[in-house]
């Protein structure tokens, strides 16, 4: 008896593994191309500096935030330059420090972490004219990183904080936090919490201080069409967060996937010549840092609520192999680009993201998804 129990609790545990890993596998993706419509990389007419986010307004502008230049570009379908904002100081609609920005339909929002405020434009036409609207100071409670920010509805913002760092806390463990501010009650609701572990370095020139290298592990939150979704790089799960109850929070899909280890020369560059590190640091960097790269880099949601996941494998780099799944979690394509892609957002049949030089320059690239 015992071992007929010992069985039937083996078969079941073995066909539920090989259900959820025969459910994919991405050699059955079918491949599709994506055209390149815009990229310009190949334009002398706009430097971009570092791009951190890429939205598109009801006329279809595409508003690109440079931290670099501490400005928001606003770019045509064609390439053109339509405007560029850049409104730096500490009046009403003023920023010193363009954190993150969001835009829907005809609105604007800019997240000045300098200030900690919150500034609300109306987008007139397609020439770029705005219309300022309201500011609103957020609290902060620890001078937190503001990763990404959505406003949730008309009383309500939701921030992504990541925690601060020091030279002298490198290799503790952290947290990103999806929190809910309320704009009447001036209260924070902590919504999520998952775990980071970034490994940083310091430059010694350019003024740019510490920099996060790219094999740190990060949760990743994502928002489409009043959903959130969220998943972890140190593993291949999505899921699609049940907001007034986290803990039923459904699982979309969960791969199987053979890390890739980090080379010997890619661990070495930590302590090339051109960064130092605090010598007190050193020896537990060197010993902590991670022996596989993370599973995938990004992932983002489409306007029909696809997921699209930039997939780390063997023979890619970060970027360049991208595997498409419905908000079922089935897979649906998968895309191999020539060069690597961060993508911001998918609309309308066109993905925008931004391709990186050799040399740490960014541009905006557009692409026609041909399915």
């Amino acid at each position: 008896m015992r071992k007929l129990l010992l069985l039937l609790i083996t078969v079941v545990l073995i066909s539920c593994t090989s259900n959820s890993e025969s459910e994919f596998n991405y050699e059955d993706l079918t491949e599709i191309e994506l055209a390149v419509e815009l990229d310009l990389s190949q334009s002398n007419e706009i430097d971009f500096g570092f791009i951190r986010n890429i939205y598109l307004d009801s006329f279809e502008n595409i508003y690109v935030a440079d931290i670099l230049r501490n400005s928001i570009l606003i770019i045509d379908q064609n390439g053109e330059l339509v405007r560029e904002f850049n409104n730096r100081g500490q009046g009403p609609g003023e920023y010193l420090t363009l954190a993150q920005i969001y835009v829907k339909n005809q609105s604007l929002y800019i997240v000045d972490s300098n200030q900690l405020k919150v500034s609300e434009f109306q987008i007139e036409n397609e020439f770029g004219d705005l219309t300022h609207v309201e500011d609103f100071i957020y609290p902060d409670r620890a001078f937190r990183r503001v990763v990404n920010f959505w406003p949730w509805d008309n009383e309500n913002y939701l921030f992504v904080f990541g925690e601060s760092f020091s030279p002298h806390d490198l290799m503790n463990q952290k947290y990103e936090s999806l929190e809910l501010f309320n704009k009447n009650t001036q209260e924070y609701t902590e919504v999520y919490k998952l775990p980071q572990m970034e490994y940083f370095r310091f430059s010694n020139s350019g003024g740019f201080g510490i920099r996060p290298l790219p094999f740190g592990t990060k949760p990743v939150f994502n928002f489409s069409k009043g959903e959130i979704f969220y998943g972890h790089n140190s593993e291949l799960t999505i899921n699609r967060l049940d907001f007034q109850t986290p803990s039923n929070s459904t699982q979309v899909f969960e791969l199987t996937s053979e890390p890739i280890p980090v080379s010997n020369q890619k661990r070495q560059s930590v302590f090339e010549d051109e960064y130092y590190i605090s010598r007190n640091a050193i020896n537990d960097i060197r010993e902590q840092l991670p022996d596989f790269w993370p599973l995938y880099e990004t992932f983002i949601v489409d306007d029909e609520t696809n997921i699209w996941l930039a997939v780390n494998r063997e023979g890619f780099r970060e970027g360049e192999l991208w595997w498409i799944f419905n908000s079922d979690g089935k897979g649906l394509y998968q895309v191999k680009l020539n060069e690597p892609i961060i993508f911001h957002t998918i609309r309308n049949g066109k993905a925008y993201g931004f391709s990186e030089s050799e040399f740490g320059v960014q541009s905006l690239v557009k692409f026609a998804i041909n399915i």
